[in-house]
């Protein structure tokens, strides 16, 4: 950012610009004076958050209402005129897919994290705390935070206290809309899974989306429709050594095929929730999941008749999950053609599906 001349007096910034006078509130005035060529509205809540002891979500909101302020009175000018960093608030936002009728809107939330993916906004629903720890982890990615938020959430985690209760024990949740995408006992995974959703919608180039899930280890996977019974399913194939990826959706290229697990390109650091996680865990371990990055794809399981239309019929994306500009099915079609195809997709069949897949076809 740049910004005008301006004095200091008595406690005040006051600035002369263009024949009018400004004077500006402490918070303001703050604002104003840490500007500089390089910062971003990102980097002063950061820093405001750790001088004063405060929630990061609430002083965003308050630098955001302060930069706006700044700029429509001309008294900061946006490095990039054409993008101010945090204060862009006229991305369009991913929606979920409309509600079913009687399955409601899914949870509400007390904030949405709004992250900027370039062209489009995707929002995630979060109670305060979480909220907080996303905006952390996500750094210079994180748009704003809304702390009253009206508009439904691309995606939402609701992740339940931890520790020991009599009944039921209460488990993390990923929604899109009222769809749950994914339950766990332990909330990192969930957090590590709407990343891996989030990046879905930011593709690189010549990757195509199949939604399902990825099993397999030692970087090597093969991609299978989400098991009706996760849970069963990751427990089966967490006892056979197999990992099994967080999200319900896999990037995957076709030459060579690669698939992408996680979202090893959004820069998360995971320190603020892991943190937050070893609060709310309850007490059972964690399924395995796979590590982030590239693996080989050396196969893909259906349930139908191990062929093109299965792979398309089974794993092509639906509404509400396709990426921006649609999913083109000419690469889809072609997956067959470079890595085998074969019916059953219990974690023993994926298994000896592996032990005889040594590569692409």
């Amino acid at each position: 950012m740049t910004v005008p001349e301006a004095v200091t007096t008595g406690g005040q910034v006051v600035l002369y610009v263009d024949g009018a006078v400004h004077v500006l509130s402490p918070t303001a005035a703050l604002v104003w004076q840490s500007c500089d060529e390089d910062v971003t509205v990102e980097t002063l809540a950061q820093e405001f958050a750790e001088s004063f002891g405060v929630a990061y979500g609430n002083v965003l909101a308050d630098v955001l209402t302060a930069v706006r302020d700044l700029v429509e009175r001309g008294l900061v000018v946006p490095a990039d005129a054409h993008r101010t960093p945090g204060a862009d608030l006229t991305l369009p936002i991913l929606q979920p897919p409309p509600a079913c009728s009687g399955c409601g809107d899914g949870p509400t939330y007390e904030r949405l994290v709004v992250i900027d993916l370039g062209d489009l906004g995707i929002s995630i629903g979060a109670d305060a705390e979480v909220a907080d720890a996303l905006a952390t982890a996500l750094g210079q990615r994180r748009v704003r935070i809304e702390t009253a938020p009206t508009d439904r959430a691309s995606y939402g985690l609701v992740v339940p206290s931890g520790g020991r209760h009599r009944g039921p024990v209460a488990l993390a949740r990923l929604h899109r809309g009222p769809d749950v995408l994914l339950t766990s006992r332990d909330p990192l995974r969930v957090m590590r899974a709407v990343f891996a959703q989030i990046a879905i919608h930011s593709p690189a180039a010549g990757s195509h989306l199949l939604e399902g899930i990825a099993v397999g280890r030692d970087g090597r996977v093969v991609v299978t429709p989400a098991p009706a019974n996760r849970v069963g399913f990751e427990r089966s194939a967490a006892e056979l050594g197999l990992g099994v990826s967080d999200a319900s959706m896999v990037m995957v290229q076709v030459t060579p095929p690669r698939a992408t697990i996680g979202a090893p390109d959004l820069g998360v650091d995971f320190g603020p929730l892991e943190k937050l996680a070893s609060t709310r865990r309850s007490l059972s371990e964690p399924a395995l999941s796979l590590p982030w990055g590239w693996h080989d794809l050396v196969g893909i399981a259906v349930n139908g008749s191990p062929d093109a239309a299965a792979v398309i019929g089974e794993l092509g994306p639906r509404l509400g999950a396709v990426p921006a500009g649609g999913v083109p099915l000419t690469p889809l079609l072609s997956l067959p053609d470079v890595v085998r195809v074969a019916q059953g997709t219990t974690a023993a069949e994926i298994v000896r599906f592996l032990a005889t897949s040594p590569g692409s076809v």
